[in-house]
């Protein structure tokens, strides 16, 4: 009988891809558990696809950007209302998916997206000039 810990096991088992800026240009389809953060710079039209003898989904196309790197994101029904152009987002436990030769990155049904505040982007950089108060 083999023992192991709690700890072992819970890494193993939620294992994820977390995907840096520039690892935008290296997704391949089929990535599971996949972990990204940047900002949404467009959001195409919501559309519709209907499933043959089945419901009707709500869906738009959309482009994640981070440190100058793009990547394409499909928004699933409620996501098309929660996140806006502009909006610094973070996928957790999304995965890929190659359409129509183009590879895109979706949250699913197991996974989620979250709008972040602007300041939980990236707090190792400085904020900009302009924001600096003058004490003139």
């Amino acid at each position: 009988m083999q023992v192991v810990s709690n700890s072992t096991v819970s890494r193993e088992r939620f294992f994820e891809n977390v995907l840096r800026p520039q690892s935008f240009t290296e997704m391949k389809d089929g990535m599971r558990a996949v972990t990204a953060t940047g900002t949404v710079v467009e959001i195409g039209p919501v559309q519709f696809r209907r499933q043959r003898n089945g419901p009707t989904y709500r869906f738009a196309r959309a482009v994640l950007e981070a440190d100058g790197r793009q990547c394409k994101l499909t928004l699933w029904g409620a996501e098309t209302d929660l996140v806006k152009e502009g909006d610094a987002i973070r996928i957790i436990n999304g995965y890929t998916r190659e359409y129509n030769g183009v590879i895109t990155l979706q949250s699913g049904k197991y996974g989620r997206i979250e709008v972040l505040e602007p300041r939980d982007v990236d707090n190792s950089r400085p904020p900009p000039a302009e924001l600096h108060t003058r004490t003139d």
